[in-house]
């Protein structure tokens, strides 16, 4: 018996000193996650996986800590994790009523509970409790305490730490609060599902009152709220980042570099994104590098967390022209090949297929480039069919899409399905030279050591030069020249000040535009989840705002360099000879 008692001493032991030593030097480092913007400045802070805003004790108002002391723990100060009293009584209090109702923690415990163990009501658990507090009491002063428990305290409706909770209930910092607001919080952090004001005022109100009553201060008639429900469309570009991150040390303080532009985020957040039904998302991401700047995934995280951009396949329609015609460059065709473009009936394999075109025909020749420019699917279908649909399909395999594309000539009109991400990734692709992972982290510290570096993963090499001649074709959706058919991107010339490739695409519930210059890509699309029919909508504009935004102190730059030899020609852009200009070629 003596052994079995010394083994399991020596277990407990070897256990409570492991804990002790995984500690980290600063408790509100524990489980702490700091994440940076490109420009590293801190934007964002989780414990626990729960977003905070952390603030010091002295910027916390002193109604707030002094209620909460008052009600929660008077003895906070003078014990040592656990107040032996206390806990006597609520022990016979749980045997006489046969069940746990009290638990008589200390704000030590408190703060245990919620970030080393479970809500579960065993004595087991309440035995850990007091154990693992007094280590914590052993460690750390009590103002670090005191700090670390305001900063994780949990106010309801998703709301973390004392300064959020303070903005988000009364638009206000923590440090301004009044002494009715500051116990409205005390009362609200004690059991939010029952004494939220959102959910209860009646309940809020009483039992603030019965606090200030025991603290010897008037009662209040009303506590005046003023909800500012925070923005959280930031939880898009996290959610994914947290697909990349590597396993991490839970008891360390943890530094993340992102890649996001958190400028342009707040841009978009504020100038682009609306509350409207119809659902926009967006993926900026940056060549070469295949950072990701910015991603939305809807109109707001909170009524929408299905992510749009990368979890939603939908049919690109005929945004994914340029893969076509990338593929026809890397198989001999030329930007020049000309095909006539009037209404066609394809038979394929015993099925007939009439595409019609977004506008009318040329019922003309043209060339390559000004198919892409003005999106005309005669020439796409026929380009398909000269380079075979297997083959396409064959290709596409190397880019390890999420969806299988279909064998069928309405491939050329972007019937297969594809997410923003993978197609702004193509598109990244082009001004790059090769299609890679995306990237959401620069490189993680942890308890400030280096631990992580990211590296670029290449799926798919593209050709160098296939891609600069297919960035010199896409820009000329934007061309002002004189055409019989409009180009699509007409429209939104008013708009660009620089140059850009890009390339549109629609179907009757989805809107898409996505392109890109040396420095950035940017993919945009608009529709509704439930496959409503969108109409007419301005997804171009939104684009076009993007871009320019993110272009706005960049006055001119130098278009993608190459080797390729330039030369005159008229077999580029125009009908039969039309609108000479240069255009490189091999």
């Amino acid at each position: 018996m003596k052994k079995i008692l010394l083994i399991l001493f020596i277990f407990f032991t070897i256990k409570i000193l492991l804990f002790y030593n995984s500690l980290p030097k600063n408790l509100i480092d524990y489980q702490r996650i700091n994440y940076y913007d490109i420009n590293e400045i801190l934007f964002f802070t989780e414990i626990n996986d729960s977003s905070v805003k952390i603030v010091e004790n002295e910027n916390v108002s002193n109604y707030f800590i002094n209620s909460l002391i008052s009600i929660e723990d008077q003895k906070f100060y003078t014990h040592s994790g656990f107040d032996l009293a206390r806990i006597t009584k609520a022990f016979f209090s749980n045997i006489n009523s046969g069940e746990i109702k009290e638990g008589a923690s200390t704000i030590t415990q408190q703060y245990v509970k919620n970030n080393f163990l479970t809500n579960e009501k065993t004595y087991s658990r309440k035995i850990k409790e007091i154990f693992l507090s007094i280590l914590v009491e052993i460690k750390y002063s009590k103002e670090e305490i005191l700090n670390s428990h305001l900063n994780t305290l949990y106010f309801g409706h998703g709301i973390y730490s004392i300064e959020n909770a303070s903005q988000y209930y009364f638009n206000k910092s923590a440090q301004n609060l009044t002494l009715s607001e500051a116990n409205s919080l005390v009362v609200i952090q004690n059991a939010p599902s029952i004494y939220s004001p959102i959910i209860d005022k009646e309940a809020n109100l009483k039992r603030t009152n019965d606090y200030l009553k025991r603290q010897n201060e008037a009662e209040v008639e009303e506590i005046k709220l003023d909800v500012v429900v925070p923005n959280r469309n930031l939880l898009y570009y996290l959610d994914e980042l947290k697909k990349y991150l590597p396993e991490l040390n839970k008891n360390s303080k943890k530094d993340i570099y992102t890649t996001l532009d958190y400028d342009l985020f707040n841009y978009i957040n504020t100038e682009i994104i609306t509350d409207k039904e119809l659902q926009t998302a967006i993926y900026v991401v940056q060549p070469n590098t295949n950072r990701v700047l910015a991603l939305f995934g809807g109109n707001n995280y909170d009524s929408q967390k299905f992510n749009l951009s990368t979890q939603s396949y939908r049919q690109p329609a005929s945004t994914i022209k340029p893969l076509l015609y990338y593929y026809g460059l890397e198989n001999n065709l030329q930007p020049y090949n000309t095909l006539m473009s009037k209404k066609t009936t394809f038979n394929v394999n015993g099925v007939s297929y009439t595409p019609s075109n977004y506008s009318s025909y040329v019922n003309d020749e043209i060339t390559m480039t000004f198919a892409l420019a003005t999106s005309d699917n005669i020439y796409a279908v026929k380009t398909l069919l000269y380079l075979g649909i297997n083959n396409f399909n064959s290709f596409l395999d190397n880019f390890e899409f999420n969806q299988e594309s279909p064998h069928s000539p309405s491939l050329a009109l972007g019937t297969n399905y594809m997410s923003l991400e993978e197609l702004t990734l193509i598109y990244n692709g082009f001004a790059s030279g090769d299609y890679s992972d995306p990237i959401f982290i620069n490189r993680i510290y942890e308890n400030d050591r280096l631990t992580f570096n990211s590296i670029k993963n290449i799926i798919v090499d593209l050709n160098d030069d296939f891609c600069i001649i297919l960035s010199e074709m896409m820009k000329e959706m934007f061309s002002d020249l004189p055409t019989p058919i409009n180009v699509t991107g007409k429209n939104i010339n008013h708009l660009l000040t620089h140059k850009y490739a890009a390339k549109s695409g629609t179907t009757k519930y989805d809107a898409w535009m996505i392109g890109y210059s040396p420095y950035v890509t940017v993919g945009v699309w608009n529709g509704y989840p439930d496959n409503l029919e969108i109409g007419t909508i301005n997804t171009k504009q939104l684009f076009a705002k993007i871009i320019e935004y993110y272009h706005r102190d960049i006055d001119s730059y130098e278009w993608f360099n190459n080797d390729l030899n330039t030369v005159d020609g008229n077999f580029v852009y125009g009908l039969n000879g039309d609108n000479n200009y240069k255009f490189i070629v091999k």
